[in-house]
C-alpha cells in the first residue's frame, strides 16, 4: 500500500485528541467517540471499543482547535486487540480530506 511506504516520511506525533466516528456503510450507524494515539497528515492510529474491519470506511470528525471541527473520509487498515483489555487499536488512512481540512490538519501537526 502507497501509504504504508510513505508512514516513516510522514511526521506522526503522539497525541489525546478526542474523535468521533461513524461507520459508512452501516447507515444510520451511530457516532462513538475515540481517542486519538497518534496522527499525522495522512492518517490517524486511535483506540476503539468497538472492532473496525479493515477496509471499513469512516467519517471521522476531529477538532484541530477550539472552534474548528474537520471531517474526514478515512479506511481502516489494521485493527489489533489491546492486551489486557476490551478494547482495539485502529489504524485508518485518510482518503477524503478537502483542501481545507488538509490545511487545518497540517497545520495541527505542524503546532504539536
Amino acid at each position: 500500500m502507497k501509504w504504508l511506504a510513505e508512514k516513516d516520511r510522514r511526521k506522526r506525533i503522539q497525541v489525546d485528541i478526542p474523535l468521533q466516528f461513524r461507520l459508512l456503510k452501516a447507515k444510520g450507524s451511530a457516532v462513538k467517540g475515540a481517542l486519538t494515539r497518534d496522527i499525522s497528515t495522512g492518517g490517524v492510529k486511535f483506540v476503539s471499543d468497538i472492532f473496525l474491519p479493515i477496509m471499513d470506511k469512516l467519517f471521522i470528525s476531529i477538532e484541530v482547535s477550539p472552534s474548528k471541527t474537520i471531517n474526514i473520509l478515512a479506511r481502516v487498515i489494521w485493527a489489533a486487540t489491546i492486551p489486557h483489555s476490551d478494547r482495539y487499536d485502529i489504524g485508518a488512512e485518510f482518503i477524503g480530506v478537502d483542501e481545507d481540512a488538509a490545511k487545518e490538519l497540517k497545520d495541527m501537526v505542524n503546532k504539536i
